[in-house]
């Protein structure tokens, strides 16, 4: 059994690799410079890339070649220097560089995400160490390996059950997780964050308000800051960059700081002195945006600060002063400062990497002769995994009558010896202190030579393991509802531990000739499935082809999709339609997302002005106050989110683009949250009356209906306690149409339909009174002979020339409709 063992923290500004190896973690140092860090720089020189620290040397002489913070850009195509710049191909870099640090090769590495992170960014992570020669990429949620670095570290003890707060703020991304500690398990129970939140932001602020106006008051030049992030050198908003951080660190020591700025492009040889509480000003509001995401945690557990044990803190800028400080005073909670916070996610992600088998490794040419030689024996081993205890029982069985001895041993040289045994053995074995035993145990014949293979055993005395990673955000797909509208049907919800899978059945929409070069398309969606589809983010399609049919698809036919989604976050989908023996296998793993900028500024008017129409929907309902006043805030924020947009349209220095897009979609979601009150009891209705349908109906479903009806049973609870008018929607429009199938499935149906045609229908909804009651009376005749095949045709007639009767929510009712009828 061979395990991963490598660990690589990819960061926005610094990254680091790191081995876990015998019961330890150890972080491999730049050869060059012996930092444990490397810089997540790259300078592009020719066909050739220069990485870490020799990238940000030539900041002063060449600064624009050089890249930086393109973590935040990974899954976009990021404009820079003229042409398009592949954060992909420059995290790639920085990786092929880490991975020199080690003697010898790897193939395998546990590689860090933000928990944060769509599925776009992790599979554009994945695809830059495969890139980097990585064969085998398991990712890792930050927050979970930062956890996994805290908990066992030397020396540290900690309560049976604690609850933490993974307080992640990096140079580019900001992470809070919660997370309880129990019995040696960390299970993350949920998390907030912001991918476009990070020091960065404050550097940039400190350059626009701190730098740049000053230097505009006093010169009379207009628009400074706009000129940098509007010119195709990087090298003048670098250089502003260099300044704004040596004042972060200069005024985190004294209360005044006066430096020299000089550009001689932009025509700028000047002093600018900026002080300790103008700084601290714009981190307070960096760190107030961090702190509302905390609570904004809290709350959705209902949790305090009371209910926490401890705050961990992670990356770079929890190096901050102010940042630590109101951080203590808010919470009253402690503040572990214990462990170097830009390391701690590397360490973590070693410990992980220690207990992660390979799939790479195959048995060497050696290995397969000696169990050719040696007889096969099946040795059965019984251990507990993870121990708190000096010492641990390993029991042995075995079949074989030629194994009469045993022998464990471990690399610190604890030896058994041999020992003698009949088919059965136990053996306690000495365990070193918080770290990972690994223990052999061979089998000897009576003459003691060796048979079979050597198993491994490993024992982790005291080390804190995860009870899997969470899915970040729900995966759904796209529905067409009623009036036009889209509705999304979730398929897996926001922190289910993964891998997942799940298969769910659907009617076909529409007819689809073979070989006719139509298609059926479903859109698979991230993010919260109550939503609009406009707050999510599209990931891929479904696509159901007529070149792979061999028989025509009929619309209202089943269709199965089994959906599995992996620890790192590979979606595969299996499509099949049994009826006309259709099958498909797709893979879903974009690591792109093209921004279409007219598209935003296009969509963020369009909720302002949808705003204005539901405000005055809102003046008739009991809680208009309330609604209205956050709808009003909602729209100025819409409204400033689009001035910036404008003025930002041409910025090819930062990454404001991706950043007013995300603001975006959080937006839409306050909005579509805010509005799912309305009609809500309706709704629940309707899906009660669904129901009541179903169970009319439930002796003729066949055996996939009644599947998803127990589906359907087993989160009735949940679904009606969400308050999801869109999601209660949805099913209640899928159990409707699972009624319908099952009472389809009964021959005598289109009698109960004849006879609700006689009451329900009025007189004045008969176009031909005369062929009505001929078929009146010839339906009663065929009914009492129970020909319901003719009833069928006597039916579908009836329905031709009448005005069907609309279904209300407490009919309880066949449905009829030409659709039911079978004649749409």
């Amino acid at each position: 059994m061979k395990y991963i063992n490598v660990g690589i923290d990819l960061g926005t500004t610094n990254s680091a690799i790191a081995t876990y190896e015998n019961g330890k973690v150890i972080i491999h140092k730049n050869p060059l410079n012996l930092k444990e860090t490397l810089p997540s720089a790259v300078a592009m020189r020719k066909d050739k890339y220069i990485v870490g620290d020799k990238a940000l040397s030539l900041l002063q002489t060449r600064p624009g070649i050089v890249q930086m913070n393109f973590k935040r850009l990974m899954g976009a195509n990021a404009r820079s220097l003229q042409k398009q710049i592949d954060p992909v191909r420059l995290s790639q870099a920085v990786i092929e560089e880490l991975l020199r640090f080690r003697e010898s090769g790897t193939s395998s590495a546990v590689v860090t995400i933000p928990a944060s992170f769509d599925t776009i960014q992790s599979n554009a992570t994945k695809e830059a160490a495969r890139r980097a020669g990585l064969e085998e990429v398991v990712l890792l949620q930050e927050p979970i390996a930062a956890c996994l670095a805290y908990a066992n570290a030397e020396g540290t003890e900690f309560a049976k059950e604690d609850k933490w707060l993974v307080y992640d703020y990096g140079g580019g991304t900001f992470d809070v997780a919660l997370v309880q500690m129990r019995n040696g398990i960390l299970d993350v129970i949920d998390h907030e964050g912001d991918n476009y939140m990070g020091g960065k932001d404050i550097d940039q602020d400190i350059v626009r308000d701190l730098i740049c106006k000053p230097i505009e008051n006093e010169t009379g030049k207009e628009k400074l800051y706009e000129q940098l992030i509007h010119q195709e050198d990087a090298a003048g908003m670098s250089s502003f960059i260099s300044y704004a951080e040596e004042a972060k660190k200069i005024l985190s020591l004294q209360n005044e700081y006066t430096f020299e700025v000089y550009s001689e492009q932009l025509d700028i040889d000047t002093d600018v002195t900026i002080t300790k509480a103008e700084i601290d000003q714009i981190m307070m509001i960096h760190f107030n945006r961090s702190y509302h995401l905390i609570e904004k945690l809290l709350d959705k557990n209902n949790l305090s600060f009371e209910g926490i044990n401890r705050i961990v803190l992670v990356g770079g800028t929890t190096y901050i002063p102010l940042i630590r400080k109101q951080l203590k005073e808010k919470s009253q909670t402690i503040v572990d400062t214990t462990m170097d916070p830009t390391t701690a996610i590397v360490l973590g992600a070693a410990y992980y990497a220690g207990s992660v088998e390979t799939k790479l490794e195959e048995a060497t040419p050696d290995q397969i002769e000696t169990v050719k030689k040696n007889e096969r024996v099946d040795l059965q081993l019984v251990y507990e995994t993870q121990s708190n205890d000096e010492e641990e029982l390993i029991l042995g069985k075995t079949d074989s009558k030629k194994a009469k001895f045993y022998q464990i041993t471990n690399v610190d040289g604890f030896d058994s010896g041999l020992k003698e045994f009949s088919n059965k053995f136990s053996a306690f074995v000495p365990l070193e202190k918080k770290m990972q035993n690994l223990f052999k145990v061979q089998l000897f014949d009576k003459r003691q030579q060796t048979i079979g293979s050597i198993q491994e055993v490993k024992i982790s005395q005291g080390l804190y393991r995860i009870n899997g990673q969470p899915l970040p955000a729900d995966i759904s797909i796209e529905l067409d509802g009623d009036g036009g509208e889209t509705l999304l049907e979730s398929i897996f919800t926001k922190n289910k531990i993964l891998p997942l899978k799940r298969s769910i059945y659907k009617k076909a929409s529409k007819s689809i000739l073979k070989n006719s070069g139509d298609k059926l398309i479903i859109n698979i969606l991230e993010g919260a499935s109550g939503n609009s589809a406009a707050s999510n983010l599209t990931i891929g399609y479904i696509e159901i082809r007529s070149d792979k049919m061999s028989q025509d698809l009929v619309k209202g036919l089943d269709i199965q999709l089994d959906f599995q989604i992996s620890e790192s976050r590979d979606l595969t989908i299996n499509i099949s339609i049994p009826s006309i023996g259709y099958s498909d296998f797709q893979v879903f793993n974009p690591s792109k997302n093209p921004i279409n900028y007219d598209k935003i500024i296009a969509e963020i008017q369009s909720y302002i002005n949808r705003i204005n129409q539901e405000k005055y929907e809102e003046e008739n309902t009991d809680n208009r106050e309330s609604v209205i006043r956050e709808l009003h805030s909602i729209q100025n924020e819409l409204v400033t989110l689009y001035g910036v947009a404008i003025e930002n349209q041409n910025d090819i220095q930062t990454d404001i683009l991706y950043r007013i897009d995300d603001d975006k979609r959080t937006l839409v979601q306050r909005f579509d949250r805010l509005l799912n009150h309305r009609n809500i009891l309706e709704e629940l209705e309707n899906l009660k009356a669904a129901k009541t349908h179903y169970l009319q109906n439930a002796a003729f479903a066949d055996e996939n209906q009644k599947v998803q009806f127990e589906d359907f049973l087993s989160k009735e609870h949940e679904l009606i306690n969400s308050n999801n008018k869109n999601l209660i929607k949805s099913k209640a429009a899928e159990l409707e149409q699972l009624a319908n199938d099952a009472f389809n499935n009964n021959p005598k149906r289109y009698q109960d339909i004849f006879f609700a045609l006689l009451l329900k229908v009025r007189g004045d909804k008969i176009k031909d009174k005369k062929r009505w009651d001929e078929l009146s009376m010839k339906g009663r005749e065929v009914s009492k002979e129970g020909n319901y095949i003719e009833l069928k045709y006597i039916v579908s007639e009836m329905a031709a020339i009448c005005e069907l009767p609309k279904r209300s929510a407490s009919d309880s009712g066949p449905e009829i409709s030409k659709k039911s009828l079978g004649i749409e």
